[in-house]
């Protein structure tokens, strides 16, 4: 499935969205398209979405709007929670921070 954001992507940025998203998947368990499902799904598939979505915020200079369209035409406020509630998460113990760190280096 292809993210449906309508603003092109430079292929550097789109490089490191990929990169990000597979990485997020794998650990996670499951299918990238899950992450750009216009559907909720499950809490487990939410909370990977909402890292990935985090660590895109972090890592480019995409906006929240831009960040939401690219997966699954989601707003801007589901986009701001989601980073929200991994910036209550990541911090919480020293594997998490690790974790952290290394998304966002790739």
């Amino acid at each position: 499935m292809t993210p449906t954001a309508t603003t092109p992507l430079h292929p550097d940025v789109l490089a490191r969205i990929e990169r990000i998203t597979k990485a997020v998947a794998d650990e996670f368990g499951i299918l990238v398209e899950s992450l750009y499902d216009p559907q909720r799904g499950t809490a487990y598939v939410s909370r990977a979405r909402y890292l990935a979505m985090a660590v895109i915020r972090e890592s480019t200079h995409l906006t929240l709007t831009e960040i939401g369209e690219h997966f699954g035409g989601r707003n801007y406020a589901t986009v701001m929670f989601g980073c929200r509630i991994i910036a209550d998460l990541k911090d919480k113990t020293p594997e998490r921070q690790a974790h952290w760190k290394l998304l966002t280096s790739l």
